[in-house]
């Protein structure tokens, strides 16, 4: 499949973005996800960001850049290096997003070791949009097997934003109603907390939940 779709950026957009990837400069943050009946904290959100003060330090400054399927790579392995670092509690999921065009790219040779050791210590699961259902159905696939492989779960974003989407998924959401994706997606998730983003390392008291306009 094709990987990165040309994009056409600034020069000196171009090289802020390739010494952030080349350097592997990329920051995680993280929010906590709570679940709404008992207010438990269930798990923690990778979020990704450039640098601070850098003009692509906005995950959709960084995105809309270019070179989505290794950047996406360098993201996950930022991830899991800090999740690794803050002793992320083995009880709770870490929930990392993975865009489409890194479906089916293998994983840099430098970050395979930390991706090594997220399979087998971590309980990730990785988080698709969900417009890759109606666009890379084969490619979706293929990465839920590999998921499933080493134990990962996989999850669908942003579910009921594309009706094209929807018309391939069995069960329920087959014929939604307005009311029925309004109902689910406010049952999914809290506003995420304004306050700064937490260390995974323990639930702490900060609300949180989905990510708004952020990845």
């Amino acid at each position: 499949m094709s990987t990165d779709a040309a994009v056409s950026v600034a020069p000196e957009v171009a090289g802020e973005l390739a010494r952030i990837i080349d350097g592997r400069a990329v920051r995680a943050v993280f929010q906590p996800l709570i679940d709404l009946a008992s207010g438990d904290v269930v798990g923690f959100e990778a979020l990704a960001r450039g640098p601070a003060g850098s003009m692509l330090e906005s995950p959709g400054a960084l995105f809309e850049a270019g070179r989505v399927a290794e950047l996406d790579w360098v993201c996950r392995a930022a991830a899991f290096q800090a999740a690794a670092r803050a002793e992320l509690d083995p009880a709770l999921r870490l929930f990392v997003n993975c865009e489409p065009a890194s479906l089916g790219v293998a994983c840099p040779d430098d970050l395979w070791p930390v991706v090594d050791v997220a399979e087998r210590r971590l309980r990730v699961v990785m988080e698709v949009t969900e417009r890759v259902v109606a666009r890379d159905p084969a490619g979706l696939l293929g990465a839920v097997a590999r998921a499933r492989a080493v134990g990962w779960g996989v999850a669908l974003d942003d579910v009921g934003a594309e009706p094209a989407s929807l018309a391939v998924m069995p069960g329920p959401w087959a014929r939604p109603s307005p009311r029925a994706t309004c109902t689910a997606a406010r049952g999914c998730c809290r506003p995420a907390s304004r306050r700064p983003a937490t260390s995974p390392r323990r639930p702490g008291s900060g609300s949180g939940g989905c990510r708004r306009g952020s990845r």
